[in-house]
């Protein structure tokens, strides 16, 4: 795994520290994956267990922020854990469904094309399920106080402030969904398909452009879900 990236900011052209944590291990503790594999580019998660099998790829971006595609294709990959927290959990679904229960009784699905934002550890998981048994989709893992270091760093013209977009968005519970729209598709879609020769830094500028997305949305641009509904049949 690579420790540094050619990736410098407009003022000083300083070297981008690139993360060097398992946030997601570290954030699921507990969790038992099938297998581990550590290849130059990414850090490979499988998941199998009796309803099907499943794979995240997991790539290190700067410090405090891993991405993580996800091909699932079974009807669940919940297990019980109790999760850390100080961790945003930002996901967007590409194809299929993905629908969670939380132990306040909330339900929440998120379908093709939608993002859900999840402070993680604030309301734990009941249990989760894959309604069409596909989900294809990413995630991003923010450690808050780690990732606001480095934003602070290399982006401050950006003026992302973590915990005011978590405080925001996810003040009414722990977790909220964003549906489909020309914006969240503008800036997620070539993250499906970029060149791999570029694929680091063109995913560390992406994240960024979402954060700064998130920055504009207000609760009026959210919904949540309370049990299944329509969009899981257009998935």
């Amino acid at each position: 795994m690579y420790n540094l990236i050619d990736y410098y900011d407009a003022l000083g052209g300083e070297v981008l520290e690139l993360n060097h944590e398992d946030i997601i291990e570290n954030v699921l503790e507990g969790y038992i994956f099938s297998e581990k594999k550590v290849t130059d580019e990414c850090k490979i998660y499988t998941i199998e267990n009796p309803t099907g099998f499943g794979e995240m790829r997991c790539y290190n971006l700067f410090e405090g922020v891993q991405l993580s595609y996800n091909n699932l294709n079974m009807e669940t990959a919940y297990q019980k854990i109790n999760p850390k927290s100080g961790v945003l959990e930002i996901d967007h679904c590409l194809e299929g469904c993905y629908e969670f229960k939380l132990e306040n009784n909330e339900r929440a699905l998120i379908g093709k094309g939608d993002i859900s934002v999840i402070e993680i550890g604030k309301v734990p998981f009941e249990d989760s399920c894959i309604p069409t048994k596909k989900y294809v989709g990413l995630s991003i893992f923010i450690d808050i106080e780690k990732a606001q270091k480095s934003i602070d760093k290399y982006f401050p013209y950006a003026k992302i402030d973590l915990l005011e977009i978590k405080d925001r968005l996810c003040k009414n519970g722990a977790a909220l969904i964003i549906h489909s729209r020309h914006e969240i598709d503008h800036v997620i879609s070539e993250l499906y398909r970029v060149d791999s020769r570029i694929r680091l830094s063109y995913s560390i500028t992406k994240t960024i452009e979402l954060l700064l997305f998130l920055n504009l949305v207000e609760s009026s641009d959210t919904f949540k879900l309370t049990s299944f509904s329509e969009p899981v049949y257009k998935a």
